[in-house]
């Protein structure tokens, strides 16, 4: 899910559902999945949103930023998000090149 909420900020890929709900939820409380709004969704739902909406607006803030040494200072927090993303995609690719080049015997 974070991959995917990371390249949907970049404009690469559609929002997970998650990220749909954290919009939803933030502009029309009621129209999420279980009727009565926020208090009445699943804890591990309302986490899922939470992370997706704080990983969506760094990557964009990072993207729209001019990715200064300034930058990172004033927004530390969602550098390290962006960092951490981009260690997510160097652990994905490489288990993906591990699986490639895997004998199958």
């Amino acid at each position: 899910m974070i991959l995917a909420v990371a390249d949907c900020a970049e404009g690469k890929g559609q929002p997970p559902i998650e990220l749909e709900y954290a919009w939803q939820g933030v502009e029309h409380p009621g129209s999420l999945p279980n009727a009565g709004g926020l208090r009445d969704q699943p804890v591990s739902l309302m986490t899922r949103m939470r992370v997706a909406l704080n990983v969506y607006q760094a990557i964009k803030s990072y993207m729209e930023s001019d990715m200064s040494v300034e930058w990172t200072r004033k927004n530390h927090k969602e550098y390290e998000i962006f960092v951490w993303v981009a260690k997510l995609r160097a652990k994905k690719k490489a288990h993906e090149e591990s699986v490639k080049n895997a004998v199958v015997i």
